[in-house]
This record gives C-alpha cells, structure tokens and sequence, in this order.
C-alpha cells in the first residue's frame, strides 16, 4: 500500500500551484483594469463608468492580496510538512515542493 504521505504532499504542491495561478491571474487582471481606467480618463468617459472601473480594480487588488494571504499560508503548511517529512527527499514531489518554495 502507498505511504497517504505523498497523497497529502501532492495534494499540497496542487493547491500551491493553483493559488499561483489564481494570483497571476489577478495581477494580470490588474493590468487590464488600470489601462481601462487610463483610457476611461483620457477619453472623458463618463463618472458612473469610472467609479465602476475604480470598484473592479479594488475588488482584483482585494482579490490578490487574499490570494497572496492563502498562499504565504499553504507555503507555511507545505514547509512544516517537509521539515516534518525529511524522509521523503528522495521523492520528485519533495524535490518539486521545495523548487516552489525557493
């Protein structure tokens, strides 16, 4: 029977990578919010129209700071889980957990 530890260790390195994803997403989410704002200013648009744009942009740096929050989080989780495990090192999952925490 297989040892649960690298389910969990697995498991571990997928949600990492997920919330990697999640906040590139936002930041580049970010980006294209704040160039819709300058073009929202430049071209004189309307005030509803930019008290929108200005409520999506907060809502993406609110998204990103949780995100980034949830992360630091699991990258905690993760490395109490490895110093805690230092019998797996000769996993790819280990080697690849400790890549992503560097």
């Amino acid at each position: 029977m297989e040892d649960p530890r690298k389910w969990e260790l697995k498991k571990l390195i997928n949600a990492y990578c997920h919330l990697e994803q999640t906040r590139k997403f936002h930041v580049q989410r970010i980006f294209a919010e704040e160039n819709r704002l300058r073009k929202s200013l430049a071209s004189w648009e309307n005030t509803h129209r930019r008290f929108e744009r200005l409520g999506k942009l907060n809502d993406f740096h609110d998204l990103f700071t949780e995100t980034q929050r949830q992360q630091a989080k699991l990258a905690a989780t993760l490395q109490t889980f490895l110093d805690f495990n230092p019998d797996l090192k000769d996993l790819n999952y280990y080697k690849e957990a400790t890549g992503l925490l560097e």
